[in-house]
């Protein structure tokens, strides 16, 4: 067996997975690799690199094979191209018709530095309410005087946003990035978070895992459940749109279906713990906004401070 040196990060010591790994490259793949002046300088430092990582008994030829796989490691080709394909399809669809809640309907739902407008929307009773079958859905709005690009970069940034959310949020997993989305400006991301919420009193945690699409031109974050568990569908989304130069309209949507039948005396009782989650994670919103503005205010105070004594 050949021991590869350990200052090599990613290179694994056993002997035969490179000699398999380049093997299973395609001949055409290899001239491809070779045919731009751009991926022979890469394919060059790919060389380099396993003449530092490769053991003094490989044969020049062994070195070239491994040099073909350090390049595709590093996404020459392949890799790196199937990784943001499979981002690409990513395509969050919501089971209930959303094409009424939008910023131009709900724009006058909610005062500016006003507590949140929350509502129903379905409540797993489907067709009785013109809903799918077993859905529950809630969205609301929330209106605050903090630029709308502030507001989307609180929801993207994964410390800002399990800083804000923490009383919904026990904690964050992992965020993987997956690739560019199917839009321009979009990126996909997988995320793991452990939430937490109150039912009757009793304090309650769940794991969730989904996929995340934040539309940078949009100022939008969809989300899809990964894979069912408890619930077999959950999806949402987060929008920050710009009213004016001052305020920002904030509108968040969720809905989910549950993987068990549930009892027609607790759809009620369900609908409105939906109702009341939405209420409570734009509510965690509404309280950084009053912060913001706090800190402006003393920002500009500060400013003037300074400003009255050149002044006299």
């Amino acid at each position: 067996m050949l021991e590869y040196r350990r200052d090599c990060p990613g290179v694994r010591k056993d002997s035969g997975s490179f000699a398999a790994s380049a093997k299973a490259l395609p001949a055409m793949a290899a001239r491809r690799l070779i045919g731009t002046r751009a991926r022979r300088r890469v394919l060059a430092t790919a060389f380099v690199v396993t003449l530092v990582c490769s053991p003094t008994s490989l044969s020049p030829g062994h070195i070239a094979k491994r040099a073909l796989v350090v390049g595709t490691s590093v996404g020459l080709y392949g890799r790196s191209t199937s990784k943001t394909a499979r981002a690409s399809s990513y395509e969050v669809k919501f089971q209930y018709d959303i094409s009424e809640f939008t910023s131009e309907t709900r724009e006058h739902a909610a005062d500016l530095g006003g507590p949140p407008a929350v509502e129903s929307f379905c409540s797993g009773e489907g067709a009785a309410i013109g809903c799918p079958d077993g859905l529950f859905a809630a969205g609301g709005t929330l209106k605050i005087a903090v630029p709308a690009k502030e507001v989307f970069d609180w929801m993207t940034d994964p410390v800002e946003n399990a800083r804000i959310f923490a009383s919904n949020v026990a904690g964050l997993n992992y965020r993987k990035f997956l690739g560019a989305g199917a839009g321009p400006g979009t990126r996909c991301y997988e995320v793991s978070k452990v939430g937490k919420w109150r039912l009757l009193g009793i304090p309650l945690s769940f794991e969730s895992t989904v996929i995340a699409v934040e539309d940078w031109e949009k100022l939008e974050v969809r989300y899809m459940l990964k894979k069912p568990g408890a619930m077999r569908v959950m999806a949402g989304f987060w929008r920050a749109v710009q009213l004016n130069s001052r305020e920002t309209l904030v509108l968040f949507y969720t809905e989910g279906v549950p993987n068990f039948p549930m009892p027609g005396i607790l759809r009620r009782f369900a609908g409105k713990v939906c109702q009341d989650m939405a209420s409570s994670l734009l509510g965690d919103l509404r309280a950084e906004a009053v912060v913001y503005e706090s800190n402006n205010l003393l920002e500009k105070e500060k400013e003037e401070d300074l400003v009255e004594p050149l002044e006299s």
